[in-house]
């Protein structure tokens, strides 16, 4: 029996029924399940696209160029992972993100405790975590090229690097959450 005083602020209730504290993850809290399926259900660009389009699809995408681009399955598993702290904090869009600077901090640690617990490192190679963040710019504005009904060309003010493969979007909840699944089991297994 867990005491919940023993735990600091609230816990929200996961998918699986686990009980997870965001303003004090624990690894053991972490379920990959969970994972899949709270971003299966996140509409990026907070849901004003022409189609729903999931935060899940969009790692899914994330990991499949660096694969394209023949980075090993750690770097993969990475990518497919690197908004994952977003299935217990929820997608909060970046031009709102960068000011919420608590927001930041406890998205860290929660990412800290993903990567624990699936005993991945924390740190990377600066050149990877920008290698990382690089792709994840370019195919948001991939992304909103396909979805953005009205963009505006807002995504001009952004640095991309061409993507490898060219992507077709708009996968349903359930096959995302199927895919992301999947790609990570391959994933994990390959660092066996």
């Amino acid at each position: 029996m867990i005491n919940l005083s023993e735990r600091k602020g609230d816990f929200v209730e996961t998918f699986t029924g686990r009980k997870f504290w965001p303003l004090d993850p624990r690894p053991e809290d972490v379920c990959i399940e969970d994972i899949a399926h709270s971003l299966s259900m996140q509409c990026r660009f907070n849901g004003h696209c022409s189609t729903f389009y999931s935060v899940a699809e969009h790692s899914i995408i994330v990991a499949k160029e660096l694969a394209a681009r023949d980075y090993y399955p750690g770097i993969q598993l990475r990518g497919l992972l690197h908004d994952a702290a977003e299935a217990y904090c929820c997608d909060i869009p970046r031009p709102l993100k960068k000011h919420i600077v608590m927001y930041s901090g406890i998205e860290f640690v929660v990412q800290k405790a993903i990567l624990a617990h699936f005993d991945l490192p924390v740190k990377i190679l600066n050149h990877l975590a920008y290698l990382i963040k690089d792709i994840d710019t370019s195919v948001m504005v991939y992304e909103a090229e396909q979805i953005m009904p009205n963009m505006n060309n807002w995504t001009n003010g952004y640095a991309t690097m061409p993507l490898k493969l060219k992507h077709v979007l708009g996968l349903s909840q359930k096959e995302a959450k199927k895919q992301f699944l999947d790609m990570f089991n391959k994933l994990i297994n390959e660092l066996k």
